[in-house]
Protein backbone atom coordinates (compact mmCIF):
# COMPACT_ATOMS: atom_id res chain seq x y z
CA UNK A 1 0.00 0.00 0.00
CA UNK A 2 1.31 3.48 -0.62
CA UNK A 3 0.73 5.68 2.29
CA UNK A 4 -0.90 9.31 1.37
CA UNK A 5 1.41 12.26 0.90
CA UNK A 6 2.11 14.48 4.00
CA UNK A 7 0.14 17.57 4.33
CA UNK A 8 2.25 20.25 4.15
CA UNK A 9 1.88 21.81 7.35
CA UNK A 10 -0.98 23.41 9.57
CA UNK A 11 -0.70 26.62 7.40
CA UNK A 12 -2.01 25.14 4.32
CA UNK A 13 -4.41 22.77 6.17
CA UNK A 14 -5.83 26.32 6.91
CA UNK A 15 -5.59 28.19 3.99
CA UNK A 16 -7.21 25.15 2.34
CA UNK A 17 -10.20 25.34 4.28
CA UNK A 18 -10.82 29.24 4.30
CA UNK A 19 -10.26 28.74 0.49
CA UNK A 20 -13.90 26.82 0.02
CA UNK A 21 -15.64 30.12 0.72
CA UNK A 22 -16.67 31.09 -2.69
CA UNK A 23 -20.28 31.06 -3.91
CA UNK A 24 -22.90 28.45 -5.56
CA UNK A 25 -26.77 27.83 -5.71
CA UNK A 26 -29.26 27.62 -2.47
CA UNK A 27 -29.70 23.60 -2.30
CA UNK A 28 -31.24 21.47 0.25
CA UNK A 29 -30.92 18.17 1.48
CA UNK A 30 -33.74 15.87 -0.40
CA UNK A 31 -34.21 12.37 -1.12
CA UNK A 32 -32.05 13.30 -4.02
CA UNK A 33 -28.57 12.60 -3.05
CA UNK A 34 -25.04 11.77 -4.19
CA UNK A 35 -22.23 10.05 -2.27
CA UNK A 36 -18.58 11.10 -3.35
CA UNK A 37 -15.56 9.18 -2.40
CA UNK A 38 -11.89 10.14 -1.96
CA UNK A 39 -9.93 6.79 -2.43
CA UNK A 40 -6.48 7.72 -1.17
CA UNK A 41 -7.91 8.86 2.06
CA UNK A 42 -10.57 5.85 2.19
CA UNK A 43 -13.41 8.02 2.89
CA UNK A 44 -17.24 8.96 1.18
CA UNK A 45 -19.60 11.77 2.08
CA UNK A 46 -22.82 11.99 0.97
CA UNK A 47 -24.24 15.47 -0.39
CA UNK A 48 -27.44 16.51 -1.83
CA UNK A 49 -28.23 15.61 -5.49
CA UNK A 50 -27.96 18.41 -8.11
CA UNK A 51 -25.53 20.59 -6.43
CA UNK A 52 -22.24 20.42 -7.93
CA UNK A 53 -19.64 18.81 -5.81
CA UNK A 54 -15.94 20.27 -6.02
CA UNK A 55 -12.82 18.67 -5.46
CA UNK A 56 -10.61 20.01 -2.30
CA UNK A 57 -6.84 20.20 -3.23
CA UNK A 58 -4.24 21.28 -2.22
CA UNK A 59 -1.28 21.41 -5.33
CA UNK A 60 -2.44 18.58 -7.34
CA UNK A 61 -3.52 16.26 -4.56
CA UNK A 62 -6.91 15.79 -4.12
CA UNK A 63 -7.74 15.76 -0.35
CA UNK A 64 -11.57 15.77 -0.28
CA UNK A 65 -14.65 17.67 -1.25
CA UNK A 66 -16.73 21.05 -0.72
CA UNK A 67 -19.65 22.46 -1.53
CA UNK A 68 -21.45 26.51 -1.46
CA UNK A 69 -24.92 26.60 -0.21
CA UNK A 70 -25.54 29.81 -1.67
CA UNK A 71 -24.90 32.49 -4.53
CA UNK A 72 -24.99 32.18 -7.83
CA UNK A 73 -21.39 31.53 -8.73
CA UNK A 74 -21.11 27.51 -9.64
CA UNK A 75 -17.92 27.27 -10.62
CA UNK A 76 -15.30 25.44 -8.38
CA UNK A 77 -13.53 28.60 -7.59
CA UNK A 78 -11.28 28.92 -4.34
CA UNK A 79 -12.02 32.78 -3.95
CA UNK A 80 -13.31 33.95 -0.63
CA UNK A 81 -16.22 35.20 0.10
CA UNK A 82 -17.54 35.78 3.64
CA UNK A 83 -21.40 35.93 2.55
CA UNK A 84 -21.25 32.60 1.13
CA UNK A 85 -21.83 29.15 3.43
CA UNK A 86 -19.61 25.91 2.24
CA UNK A 87 -19.15 22.63 3.60
CA UNK A 88 -16.20 20.90 3.19
CA UNK A 89 -14.93 17.07 4.29
CA UNK A 90 -11.30 16.55 3.91
CA UNK A 91 -8.29 14.39 5.07
CA UNK A 92 -4.68 14.63 5.36
CA UNK A 93 -1.84 12.44 6.96
CA UNK A 94 -1.08 12.46 10.55
CA UNK A 95 2.75 14.35 9.45
CA UNK A 96 2.75 15.84 12.77
CA UNK A 97 2.11 13.07 15.07
CA UNK A 98 -1.64 14.31 16.89
CA UNK A 99 -2.18 11.61 19.09
CA UNK A 100 -5.60 13.20 19.55
CA UNK A 101 -8.59 14.72 17.55
CA UNK A 102 -8.11 17.93 20.51
CA UNK A 103 -4.65 17.81 19.72
CA UNK A 104 -5.16 18.06 15.76
CA UNK A 105 -8.01 21.01 16.20
CA UNK A 106 -6.07 23.31 18.16
CA UNK A 107 -4.36 24.83 15.07
CA UNK A 108 -7.95 25.51 13.34
CA UNK A 109 -9.30 27.82 16.19
CA UNK A 110 -6.98 30.59 18.02
CA UNK A 111 -9.00 30.51 20.87
CA UNK A 112 -7.27 28.84 23.53
CA UNK A 113 -10.10 26.27 24.10
CA UNK A 114 -11.47 25.60 20.86
CA UNK A 115 -14.55 27.53 20.98
CA UNK A 116 -16.20 30.78 20.78
CA UNK A 117 -18.78 30.78 23.29
CA UNK A 118 -20.88 33.38 21.77
CA UNK A 119 -21.94 31.06 19.39
CA UNK A 120 -24.75 28.57 20.18
CA UNK A 121 -23.46 25.20 18.15
CA UNK A 122 -24.54 22.07 20.25
CA UNK A 123 -22.40 18.81 19.63
CA UNK A 124 -21.22 17.60 16.24
CA UNK A 125 -19.19 14.68 15.54
CA UNK A 126 -17.88 12.19 13.14
CA UNK A 127 -20.34 9.11 13.10
CA UNK A 128 -19.44 6.62 15.69
CA UNK A 129 -15.72 8.19 15.86
CA UNK A 130 -14.19 10.45 18.70
CA UNK A 131 -14.30 13.40 18.05
CA UNK A 132 -12.85 17.18 18.75
CA UNK A 133 -14.57 20.18 17.73
CA UNK A 134 -14.13 24.15 17.80
CA UNK A 135 -15.65 27.30 16.49
CA UNK A 136 -14.63 31.32 15.97
CA UNK A 137 -16.61 33.80 14.68
CA UNK A 138 -14.92 36.62 12.75
CA UNK A 139 -14.86 40.67 12.99
CA UNK A 140 -17.02 40.51 9.59
CA UNK A 141 -19.72 37.97 10.54
CA UNK A 142 -18.78 35.09 8.73
CA UNK A 143 -18.27 32.30 11.40
CA UNK A 144 -16.33 28.79 10.80
CA UNK A 145 -16.88 25.40 12.34
CA UNK A 146 -14.45 22.57 12.23
CA UNK A 147 -15.07 19.07 13.60
CA UNK A 148 -11.96 16.78 13.24
CA UNK A 149 -11.58 12.87 13.99
CA UNK A 150 -8.42 10.48 13.01
CA UNK A 151 -8.75 6.75 12.46
CA UNK A 152 -6.00 4.26 10.68
CA UNK A 153 -2.59 3.10 11.82
CA UNK A 154 0.38 4.12 9.97
CA UNK A 155 2.87 1.33 8.31
CA UNK A 156 5.65 0.26 10.35
CA UNK A 157 3.78 1.28 13.60
CA UNK A 158 4.65 -1.46 15.28
CA UNK A 159 8.45 -0.63 14.80
CA UNK A 160 8.31 3.24 15.75
CA UNK A 161 6.64 4.69 19.11
CA UNK A 162 5.87 7.76 17.12
CA UNK A 163 3.98 5.88 14.61
CA UNK A 164 2.03 4.86 17.07
CA UNK A 165 -0.56 7.83 16.74
CA UNK A 166 -3.13 8.14 14.64
CA UNK A 167 -2.46 7.77 10.70
CA UNK A 168 -5.60 9.87 9.00
CA UNK A 169 -6.84 13.41 10.13
CA UNK A 170 -10.13 13.85 8.97
CA UNK A 171 -11.79 17.41 9.05
CA UNK A 172 -15.45 18.64 8.42
CA UNK A 173 -15.62 22.40 8.13
CA UNK A 174 -18.34 24.54 7.82
CA UNK A 175 -18.38 28.66 6.71
CA UNK A 176 -21.44 30.33 7.45
CA UNK A 177 -23.10 33.74 8.85
CA UNK A 178 -25.21 34.51 11.69
CA UNK A 179 -28.49 34.69 9.49
CA UNK A 180 -27.63 31.24 7.41
CA UNK A 181 -26.28 29.58 10.17
CA UNK A 182 -29.32 27.38 11.57
CA UNK A 183 -30.46 26.34 8.11
CA UNK A 184 -26.85 25.86 7.23
CA UNK A 185 -25.88 23.63 10.86
CA UNK A 186 -28.98 21.26 9.51
CA UNK A 187 -27.60 20.30 6.11
CA UNK A 188 -23.85 20.17 7.98
CA UNK A 189 -24.89 17.48 10.56
CA UNK A 190 -26.63 15.29 7.58
CA UNK A 191 -23.53 15.71 5.52
CA UNK A 192 -21.16 15.06 8.74
CA UNK A 193 -23.00 12.28 9.56
CA UNK A 194 -23.05 10.61 6.43
CA UNK A 195 -19.61 10.48 6.46
CA UNK A 196 -18.08 6.51 6.18
CA UNK A 197 -13.87 6.01 6.90
CA UNK A 198 -12.69 2.76 6.16
CA UNK A 199 -10.00 2.70 8.12
CA UNK A 200 -10.41 1.18 11.36
CA UNK A 201 -10.71 3.40 14.30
Amino acid sequence: MVAPRNRRGTGNRVALVAALCGASASIAFATDTQRVSNYEYRFSAVFPGGVRVCTAASGDQPHGFFVRLNGSDQECSTGKNADVSAISISAYSNATFENSPEEEIAGLCQKRGGNDETVAIGKLRFSGRRSAQCNQQHADGSIDIYVVTQAGQWPGAHESQELNTPYINYTASLHSTQSRLSEDLKLFRKVLGSVRIGYSK
